[in-house]
């Protein structure tokens, strides 16, 4: 029974892989537009126009413009981050641990739609439950990921990298907002060494 109903949804997904697609689109769309435009200045109704949807359509995939949001602000991030675990594994112990999160605080910081994009959604979390709740259980996997990736350059043996990822997450929410603000003068490198 199991098997049949995985075959199912198999075929389901083979029949109907627009809306897989089609949520990819509106994601890039809303991407390429909140880039251009502005986070406010960029209507659902421009969105739909621009992936070619009716307005009906996108309200299935994203009821509230902050989900919409949110998920593109996760997809810069998650690919951020893809791309500096696959970096720090490649490099694992050749270069020193503060060049490693010195690179990582610039690439993350320097991610200008992410930046934008999460303090225009932290803003409205304070009176948005759902969105607040989205932004505690993703805080909580970043602060695991950034363990996990201390726990690959230092191994097991440092003590306290649960602190040390609150830290760095605590210091990347800083490092963003003053991006954001255009205050360039930070000394991530000097910060890196510290927090090495």
């Amino acid at each position: 029974m199991k098997k049949e109903a995985n075959e199912l949804n198999a075929k389901n997904c083979t029949m109907d892989n627009s809306s897989g697609s089609t949520q990819e689109r509106i994601i890039e769309a809303a991407s390429k537009l909140m880039t251009e435009k502005g986070v406010t200045d960029t209507s659902l109704a421009d969105i739909a126009n621009e992936v070619g949807i009716s307005k009906g359509t996108l309200f299935y995939y994203y009821s509230s413009k902050n989900d919409l949001i949110y998920d593109v602000a996760e997809r810069n991030l998650d690919l951020i981050t893809e791309d500096i675990l696959l970096w720090i594994e490649s490099i694992r112990g050749q270069v020193a641990p503060s060049e490693i999160l010195k690179v990582a605080m610039e690439r993350i910081v320097h991610a200008d739609t992410r930046g934008k994009l999460h303090i225009y959604l932290l803003r409205d979390a304070t009176s948005d439950v759902h969105l607040k709740e989205r932004f505690q259980a993703t805080y909580l996997k970043w602060k695991q990921m950034i363990e996990d990736a201390l726990r690959s350059v230092y191994g097991d043996d440092k003590a306290d990298l649960d602190v040390q990822a609150d830290i760095i997450l605590s210091v990347l929410d800083g490092l963003t907002i003053q991006r954001v603000l255009g205050i360039d003068d930070m000394p991530i490198e000097r910060m890196a060494r510290w927090l090495a």
